[in-house]
This record gives C-alpha cells, sequence and structure tokens, in this order.
C-alpha cells in the first residue's frame, strides 16, 4: 500500500498522510477562460510545466525544513518578535 505525503501551497508543513485509495487522480490538463470566446489550455504533463512543478516543490520543501529548524532553535521566540517588530 502506497501513502502519499501532499503539501498545500499556503502551508510552510506538510499535509496529513494520504492513502492511495484516497487519492482519485492527478491534474493533466488546465482550461482557463479567457474571454466570451476564447479558451487557454495548460498542459500539466508538458516538460516544461513538470519541471516547473518540481522546482517549486523543491523550493517549498526547503522553506519548510528551513522553518522547521528555526522553530526548533532556542533563539526562534525572541527573534520571531524582532521580526514582528520590524515589519508591522
Amino acid at each position: 500500500m502506497l501513502v502519499f505525503q501532499t503539501k498545500g501551497d499556503a502551508l510552510l508543513g506538510m499535509d496529513d498522510p494520504v492513502c492511495e485509495s484516497d487519492i482519485l487522480g492527478k491534474v493533466c490538463w488546465i482550461e482557463k477562460i479567457v474571454s466570451d470566446d476564447k479558451k487557454e489550455h495548460i498542459d500539466m504533463e508538458s516538460r516544461f510545466r513538470k519541471s516547473i512543478n518540481y522546482l517549486l516543490a523543491k523550493i517549498s520543501l526547503a522553506r519548510s525544513k528551513t522553518y522547521n529548524a528555526a522553530q526548533r532553535c532556542r533563539f526562534y521566540p525572541s527573534f520571531r518578535c524582532i521580526i514582528k517588530k520590524v515589519f508591522t
């Protein structure tokens, strides 16, 4: 039995594991309506899109690992307060 580990776009951490029986399918094609009579097609199976998605997944995984490591650091709470004060 396979178990899939997924990650949403907005979260830094991973979602709960999903069993293969809970997977319905995958996105292969996106059809976007540009205007009343025109549609834009995006092939998610193209080499270009697969490469971009792979790169985005790697960047996202690195960000989540960095975030998790920062949380384990004993200076994290004080560092987080400093960042909030600077950016708010």
